[in-house]
């Protein structure tokens, strides 16, 4: 029998993390506790609260808790003392959050195993509370706290009523984004308060979680072998919790940053806004992936499968809401029109074929926006397998746009469904590729090919979003963004060319093996790349043959210096443009900040290939570091 694998056998000692490991057998719980001993016990809960929102099953957790099983569970109280209620208060505060957490988890935004646990262990959910109840309850043993032991205890209760109350009010049906602001304000208050370098006169800041820094009668709550029996598949591995300062900053990074990733959602029911907001923040994702419970909530928020917007639209909001951005037309009003000639003559079913294609696009863009709530391997997968499907409903739409304008033409112009499709195709094509650039899946042989492909997207983008009318100011803006990556991304091919000994057959087979998602089927419309400029292109082999003609020019011809300065200036020119839009507009006061700082990376990445190129002589040797825009690195050399 192996005590690694066999949760009924003892765990051996020598095999506990050091930080956790305990020298005296456990002792019973002690019939009191000072203020600074019950403030330890709160403390190490949240760090194994944070272990659990990090991906850590609750087994390992908050469930090494001894105190939970043997006192809460059971609903007893080994004597009178004060700090009895405010431990049984504050661990069925802190489970409630968690329940409130694991049903959001579970409806399949994110996935059990890869970025959660979901494990129960066998012990039930505390359905039956009520979360207000919960945290009146937290109240009322603060009051019978002693006055000269109550400020930093106090503090923790209040700390974790607004955190359970937080969860609440983002969990609800009809999220209010005023009163989860609220909550989450107060927590991030009395957290500044407990920083562990730092702390607040006459407070108690964080302390460190280690039970092998704290004395035996205080060991006796915690037992981190318990993870091994309450785990319903294998025994799971006992884990040591981090330094309180680790613990410190990593819950302000929640309560600051990564809980009000979801709240734009609510402020607004532009869709645009939403598809910019979550577009800016994933491409964090790779450095810096939010827990698993905003992901979730960033899904939720746009669409619960029966309402988007929070619970306040319908589906049907979200075709709407992205065509009218584009068209500035009224897609009710088109309904309408179409509905009326239909009635004239009722065997032409444009508003049918119209109410069909509205479904399906919102279908096809919540999946969309859901995708750019996964962890960033899976959002490159994603947005590959998304292709199909984006290019049956781009065929759709020149189909029906053509009937449209046929049926209604003083009203639709040409192509009217077309363009919005197409910028989504494109967007997720740009992601598949970029991902990977993120994730260091390419071969340095391939970088160059990865680029010109990246930026014969952009291309694209920059000549469909050309076609605009420029009194939309979120599209203006992204089409200077997306004209000052081509360029940078066309700099980064040239500079990184031409290799000293490229496999030509190499480079080949891994582009047909990176954009194998372009593929369709024989009875398809035939899979493009080049939708806007090219829409009868083939997939494949043109493209091989467009890139290794590309990378041909470069060997022969000298002018490679001038041509990297030229995309050089011209990046510089439209990240200029760029900045220059108005902060007014309510795509920036979304997602300013972060589209800010992915630009700065554009500009600083492209600054330094301008230097790198003007050097004299050439560097020997050029190493390259990352940049706040993920897709585009720094070269540094010496």
């Amino acid at each position: 029998m192996d005590p690694l694998m066999d949760g009924g056998m003892e765990y051996p000692a020598s095999l506990l993390p050091e930080r956790e490991r305990v020298k005296e057998p456990r002792a019973p719980f002690p019939l009191s506790l000072s203020p600074d001993e019950v403030c330890w016990v709160l403390d190490r809960l949240v760090a194994c609260e944070l272990e659990w929102l990090a991906g850590a099953t609750l087994s390992q957790t908050l469930y090494t808790c001894t105190y939970f099983h043997e006192c809460v569970l059971r609903d007893m109280v080994p004597s009178e003392h004060w700090y009895h209620g405010v431990l049984h208060a504050y661990l069925i505060a802190t489970v409630k959050g968690c329940a409130l957490q694991w049903y959001e988890l579970t409806r399949n935004r994110v996935l059990d195993g890869e970025d959660f646990a979901g494990d129960l262990g066998g012990i039930a959910l505390p359905d039956g509370i009520d979360a207000h109840k919960a945290a009146t309850q937290l109240d009322a043993v603060a009051a019978r706290i002693p006055a000269e032991h109550a400020p930093s205890v106090q503090l923790r209760l209040r700390w974790r009523q607004h955190w359970l109350l937080a969860l609440h009010a983002m969990c609800l049906e009809v999220p209010d984004g005023a009163l989860i602001h609220l909550h989450l304000s107060v927590c991030r208050r009395i957290w500044a308060k407990l920083r562990p370098d730092a702390p607040d006169a006459d407070l108690l800041p964080l302390q460190e979680a280690a039970l092998a820094r704290v004395p035996t009668h205080l060991q006796s709550f915690f037992d981190v072998t318990l993870s091994r029996y309450f785990s319903t598949s294998i025994p799971m591995r006992p884990l040591s919790l981090r330094e309180s300062h680790a613990v410190w900053d990593w819950w302000k990074d929640v309560l600051d940053e990564q809980m009000s990733l979801p709240l734009p959602l609510l402020r607004t029911d532009r869709v645009a806004c939403w598809w910019m907001h979550v577009r800016s923040h994933a491409l964090m994702f790779a450095s810096a992936t939010p827990i698993p419970f905003v992901r979730s909530l960033l899904s939720t928020y746009v669409s619960d499968g029966y309402t988007c917007a929070g619970g306040t639209r319908d589906l049907q909001h979200l075709a709407s809401s992205w065509l009218e951005e584009w068209t500035s037309l009224s897609i009710n009003d088109l309904y309408t029109r179409l509905e009326w000639q239909d009635a004239r003559e009722p065997t032409s079913g444009q508003a049918r074929r119209l109410d069909r294609f509205l479904q399906r696009l919102a279908g096809l863009l919540a999946e969309h926006l859901f995708t750019f709530a996964a962890n960033r391997a899976r959002q490159k997968r994603g947005f590959g397998k998304a292709y199909a499907a984006w290019a049956d409903l781009l065929d759709e739409a020149v189909a029906l746009s053509d009937h449209m304008t046929t049926a209604l033409p003083s009203v639709c112009p040409p192509r009217l469904l077309v363009q919005p499709v197409q910028f989504l195709l494109l967007a997720s094509m740009e992601q598949a590729l970029g991902a990977g650039l993120e994730l260091e899946l390419y071969h340095e042989d391939e970088l160059p090919c990865m680029y010109w492909l990246l930026s014969e997207i952009q291309g694209e983008q920059e000549t469909l979003l050309d076609a605009v009318s420029p009194g939309t100011p979120w599209l203006n803006c992204f089409r200077h963004a997306a004209s000052a990556m081509r360029h940078l991304g066309l700099a980064q091919c040239l500079v990184r060319l031409p290799l000293p000994h490229l496999d030509l057959n190499r480079v080949h087979h891994a582009m047909t093996r990176r954009i194998k998602w372009l593929r369709r089927p024989a009875w398809c419309t035939s899979a493009r790349l080049h939708m806007v400029t090219q829409p009868d292109s083939h997939a494949s082999e043109p493209l091989w043959e467009q890139w290794n003609a590309f990378q041909q020019r470069v060997h022969v011809k000298p002018e490679t210096r001038t041509r990297v300065l030229q995309h050089v200036s011209a990046c510089h020119a439209h990240v200029t443009a760029h900045n220059r839009a108005a902060p007014g507009d309510t795509w920036l006061s979304l997602c300013h900040t972060t589209h800010a700082a992915h630009m700065k990376g554009v500009q600083t990445s492209c600054e330094a290939l301008g230097e790198l190129v003007r050097a004299a002589p050439a560097p020997a040797s050029v190493v390259w570091r990352a940049s706040s825009h993920p897709w585009y690195a720094i070269p540094t050399w010496s």
